[in-house]
Order: structure tokens, then sequence, then C-alpha cells
């Protein structure tokens, strides 16, 4: 937090530690090799895939390391313990899969349940694709977050300009 960064998630795994060592070994008050073998085994039990284990893992280990600089007692998972994770390797879409998936978000019908839905779908994936934007970004982007003048968000990201491939994708109306 020192230099910046917000440690919110890693807060939350700590309680979640916490509240596991209490449950599972009540009155330890250090972090033993039985302890964090068994939050391990849990996790892994419950189907966590490697790179989520990891992040489980990591801010335990920092709080071992923490303890140990303090002096306390604290078992230290080695680095090594958990295999690592398999690198992501993304999918890049060919111009017939980019051609199949507009053309299938453009014929998005009226639904009463979802009114808005048909205006909607072919916006959200062309935003999504041209912006470079995860799926959860662009589903919470508010009409505040855009800047129309400059076609860019709060983070200064840019749309793709008209001239671009990805542009190519954009409905006539949408392209100036």
């Amino acid at each position: 937090r020192a230099v910046g960064y917000k440690y919110h998630a890693e807060a939350q795994v700590l309680a979640r530690f916490e509240a596991f060592s209490r449950t599972e070994f009540p009155g330890l008050d250090t972090l033993t090799e039985a302890s964090v073998q068994a939050w391990i085994t849990t996790a892994r039990r419950r189907g966590v895939k490697p790179a989520t284990l990891q992040g489980l893992v990591a801010p335990v280990r920092e709080l071992a390391r923490w303890l140990g600089r303090r002096g306390e007692p604290a078992y230290l998972l080695p680095r090594a313990a958990l295999p690592r994770p398999a690198r992501y390797v993304p999918h890049i879409y060919t111009d017939a899969e980019l051609a199949a998936l507009f053309a299938q978000t453009d014929r998005c019908h009226y639904c009463a349940e979802a009114p808005l839905r048909h205006l909607v779908m072919p916006v959200l994936f062309r935003t999504i694709y041209a912006c470079g934007l995860r799926c959860s970004e662009a589903r919470l982007l508010r009409v505040t977050d855009i800047d129309i003048d400059t076609a860019t968000d709060q983070a200064g990201r840019s749309a793709a300009s008209c001239s671009s491939a990805r542009c190519a994708w954009c409905s006539r109306g949408c392209r100036g």
C-alpha cells in the first residue's frame, strides 16, 4: 500500500484464511504447515483452478514472510510447493468468426423480459471488441464514463479509429 497498490483482494483472502484457521484450528496463533496445507487441500477440494490457488496461497506466504521478519514463528510454504499455472493462450478470432459473432448479435430480437436487449447486444459486443474491454468493464460502463467528443473512456482509452480493421465491424450507422 505504501507504494500505491491496492490490496483489497489479498486482505479478503487473509480474512477468509483467518476464519478458516479459527474454525479448523481453534487456539492456533501462528501459521503452521498443517494449517497452510489444510487451506490448500480445502481449496483443491472446491475445484479451484491453479491460478486461483496461487491467488489464495500468495497472501498467506507473504503473511508468513512478514511474521518471520518480525521474529514470529510461522510456516513459510516453499515457492515450488504448488505447480505454476499454465499460461493463458488467447484465441485470435478469424474474420469469419467475427462476422458470425456480430451477425448473431445483430439478430437479437425484441423480448418483453429484456426490452432493450436487441439494441444493447450489438453495441456491447462491438464495444468489447473495438475498445479491448473486459466483459465486466463493458457491462459496468455508464454514459458518464464516455467522452463522445474524443471517443475515449475515463481511463483515456480510445475507441479504434474508423480506418482500422476493428472498425470494419461497426454498423454503418455508427461510423461517422
